[in-house]
């Protein structure tokens, strides 16, 4: 699910705003938030967590939302018992087979599993600094369940100034790589991360090269102006100004503004964001166009950005999970967002699936990377790719087809007449 995609990279890009926000609507608010963090503000560390379990209904993140929903949905069993009275056929409409529901069901039928998701939750830590193109992202998955505890963590480095992805494995997947890659590599696998580029990346997925031809670097910044700008397209009467809560008083906020994710409103926040991503990318390509980009590539982005917008063709996160998502933005006095929580619950037939995400920005303006990788001690994803290869050429013999030749005698098919 998202919690919501959209949602957690607009709190990824951190909200901020000067001067006092008193006598401003809740989508005032918004609205001011959001210019301020087109131009100030960008850069901050943050950290969070995402977990997940069952619950009773009445007791759950969002009870009477989940039970607003359910009686909403209900099909109306009376009416149609007294159709099927009068004309001998049960015409009982069937439920919606929901994911939400289906999976607090199957949870509660698994109670083991249950209580081991339970104990788990995703953490994580990082930075942004949009000055320098550079975003830190560290997760950390543990568990703490009955006798066993586990703990898993990988820092990325994300670098736009390349378009480069570094990544420190945990442990497992070294001593797994292991088994795959030439002997000189194993070793650098223990202490070096992996380090993959745009390039890398077409040359590895991208046979026709199609990567290659797309204005990548303006696309991205048209995203990250157009996820923040949609918000401010939402009509007013999608938000409301709600007392601070134990979570704002954790983030430092003096507001707290919720809007709640229904297929109402996914739909017109897509078609915002692709109408202001067209935008943003016909701004860049006149003032800054990428060297060796033809036009028609950037028409071809915003194509594909319209096609989001099409929601007749995309299901809602609402419909899928038969429940929106609810989400509450934590401002402080002058307005930068300090935090974001976004929840859901979608009752099954006794109990209801919870899921909730906290986040937290803090040290605006310094922000403080703590995966700091050493130029010239990654291993690239053709190094990578390249081990691979060998290692198995050493195994199994040199595959010939891959120059152009053959191995051994080509399949042939046989016919046999049965009498």
């Amino acid at each position: 699910m998202r919690i919501t995609t959209l949602a957690v990279t607009v709190a990824a890009i951190g909200l901020s705003a000067c001067g006092t926000l008193n006598g401003k609507s809740a989508h005032e608010m918004v609205q001011h938030s959001i210019e301020r963090s087109l131009t100030k503000d960008y850069s901050y560390n943050y950290h969070g967590e995402i977990k997940a379990y069952i619950s009773p209904p009445d007791k759950g993140e969002a009870p009477d939302t989940a039970a607003a929903v359910a009686a909403a949905s209900a099909p109306p069993v009376a009416a149609a018992s007294e159709t099927a009275a009068q004309t001998g056929e049960d015409e009982t409409p069937e439920t919606p087979a929901l994911l939400g529901s289906k999976a607090a069901d199957w949870l509660q039928a698994n109670p083991a599993l249950a209580r081991y998701l339970e104990n788990g939750c995703l953490k994580y830590t990082g930075a942004v600094d949009l000055r320098r193109k550079q975003i830190e992202f560290i997760p950390e998955l543990t568990f703490n369940n009955h006798n066993e505890s586990s703990s898993m963590r990988m820092p990325m480095l994300f670098d736009g100034n390349d378009m480069s992805l570094t990544a420190d494995m945990p442990a497992s997947i070294p001593v797994i790589l292991n088994f795959f890659v030439e002997p000189k590599l194993r070793e650098r696998l223990i202490n070096e991360p992996l380090r993959i580029t745009l390039t890398d990346a077409a040359e590895s997925f991208d046979t026709d090269g199609k990567i290659k031809q797309l204005p990548v670097k303006s696309a991205v910044k048209a995203a990250y102006i157009a996820i923040l700008r949609a918000y401010g397209d939402i009509p007013a009467q999608y938000y409301t100004a709600l007392p601070p809560d134990s979570y704002a008083k954790q983030a430092g906020a003096k507001y707290r503004i919720r809007y709640v994710e229904d297929a109402a409103f996914e739909k017109l926040y897509l078609q915002a964001a692709a109408k202001h991503f067209r935008r943003e990318l016909d701004r860049l390509q006149k003032e800054t166009p990428e060297k060796g980009i033809g036009a028609e590539k950037y028409e071809e982005l915003k194509q594909w950005a319209d096609s989001l917008a099409d929601t007749e063709e995309l299901p809602s996160n609402a419909s899928l999970l038969g429940t929106p998502i609810l989400t509450d933005w934590y401002l402080d006095r002058k307005g930068r967002m300090v935090g974001m929580r976004s929840f859901l619950q979608a009752n099954g037939k006794e109990k209801a699936l919870n899921i909730s995400s906290v986040f937290y920005m803090h040290d605006f303006n310094r922000p403080k990377f703590t995966f700091k990788p050493k130029q010239g001690k990654t291993i690239s994803w053709k190094e990578l790719a390249d081990a691979v290869t060998a290692q198995k050429n050493a195994r199994y013999g040199k595959d010939e087809n891959e120059d152009g030749g053959e191995i051994g005698e080509p399949n042939r098919i046989y016919e046999k007449t049965v009498r």
